[in-house]
């Protein structure tokens, strides 16, 4: 019997002891704990923001004095909410599943809410709610800070508004770009027009922006037939009117008699400063590159005048290649034209393009295609018909330019003497 009581005596005694100890860390812990949140009220009190600590379940258990400054409220407001449910003092509607979830997951939440202050004035707050846990890593309290970011609010709702602003507007100017580009289209020759003078022909034309300073324009008078390619100064709605100012300009010439492609860019060149006035800087930005054949379909005689543009004859796997003079129409006063002059068969292919084309760059190493890729290019295609020719070289450039930016308008144009 002494021994029973003996060794329940003993079991009793490390009870009570296991129990002394485990309450005494717990109340360690509390202490701590209750030392943390002394701490953080002291600093709560000197800070603008608004801190309120509760129960995990939402009961307010202390409130700090930001809150005066930032909701307008007196001290009787902050005792009257003591005691009370977080949920019921606040106008934010899910804020319940905000503090399910900083339960569930035991980590930092937050949201951001608009208040209507008494004086009139919108009061938006970003709240955060951070758990503190018990010994047992259970959620004892939560701590919420309220900060006022009206200012950034603000200045959100401003940059969306001008967003907004900046969106219509380029869709305004996007809407201007798509009807400039029908214009552009109606003005200068379609595929079907230019089909009725050569039968076998591609033109390719892809520009920078959705207008092009890039055009193709064709003539024909008695039994010659004019082609051209033409590089206008700029690109976008400067080199798109220049497009249309330089197709009149040709008609019009060629309706006045003006026969050889020499005649015709050296009339050009002066209705051009002419039509736009002969100041310097217009005669800077308003000029043109391009390249001139004149074909006469009895003798199967080409002409040619360009500049800074060439014009390519292949025949068979011989391509013949005729540079235009290093002048520019538009630019200065007097200009100094060559004219080629060179027989062409049956069967043979003509091409001309504009700078855009070899002045793209691209690649692995993101260099320009240069121009010897290209005359290799045409060798190899031109016994192909003239519309696979076209999928090729469009397909090449795509390729070729990849995620890089178009540089410049492209034209070129193909055609096959029959």
């Amino acid at each position: 019997i002494m021994m029973i009581i003996f060794g329940l005596g003993t079991i009793f005694t490390w009870f009570v002891i296991f129990s002394f100890l485990k309450n005494r860390k717990k109340n360690t812990l509390l202490k701590a704990q209750n030392e943390e949140l002394e701490k953080l009220s002291i600093v709560a009190k000197e800070i603008d923001s608004t801190v309120i600590i509760t129960g995990k379940t939402g009961v307010i258990e202390w409130i700090n004095e930001g809150i005066i400054e930032m909701y307008g409220l007196s001290k009787l407001d902050i005792t009257k909410r003591i005691g009370t449910k977080i949920t019921e003092t606040s106008n934010y509607q899910s804020l319940q599943a905000v503090i399910n979830e900083c339960v569930f997951t035991k980590k930092s939440c937050f949201y951001t809410s608009k208040h209507h202050k008494e004086s009139g004035s919108i009061l938006w707050v970003q709240t955060t709610l951070t758990p503190i846990l018990d010994q047992n890593g259970e959620v004892n309290k939560i701590v919420f800070i309220d900060t006022n970011v009206s200012a950034v609010k603000k200045s959100e709702i401003k940059l969306s508004v001008q967003k907004h602003l900046l969106e219509t507007k380029n869709n305004q100017i996007t809407d201007s770009f798509n009807y400039a580009k029908r214009i552009q289209q109606a003005v200068l020759p379609s595929d079907q027009t230019l089909s009725s003078v050569w039968q076998e022909h591609f033109a390719l034309l892809n520009p920078k922006d959705i207008v092009s300073g890039d055009f193709y324009w064709f003539y024909e008078k008695n039994n010659k037939k004019y082609l051209a390619v033409v590089d206008c100064t700029g690109h976008g709605v400067p080199g798109a009117f220049m497009t249309i100012i330089g197709n009149n300009l040709l008609n019009e010439i060629l309706q006045d008699n003006f026969n050889t492609p020499v005649e015709i860019l050296q009339e050009l060149h002066i209705r051009i400063e002419i039509r736009l006035g002969g100041s310097i800087k217009a005669k800077v930005m308003d000029s043109m590159d391009l390249g001139l054949i004149c074909f006469d379909t009895n003798t199967k005689e080409i002409l040619f005048t360009g500049t800074h543009t060439s014009v390519y004859l292949i025949r068979g796997r011989s391509l013949s290649e005729f540079k235009g003079s290093k002048e520019t129409i538009g630019f200065k006063n007097q200009i100094k034209l060559k004219m080629h002059s060179f027989q062409a068969k049956s069967g043979d292919m003509i091409y001309m393009h504009t700078d855009g084309y070899p002045d793209q760059k691209g690649g692995h190493r993101n260099k320009k295609f240069y121009y010897q890729p290209i005359r290799d290019m045409l060798i190899n295609i031109s016994q192909e018909n003239v519309t696979k020719q076209k999928e090729v070289i469009d397909a090449t450039f795509q390729d070729w330019k990849g995620m890089t930016e178009q540089t410049d308008d492209v034209c070129m144009v193909g055609v096959r003497i029959v």
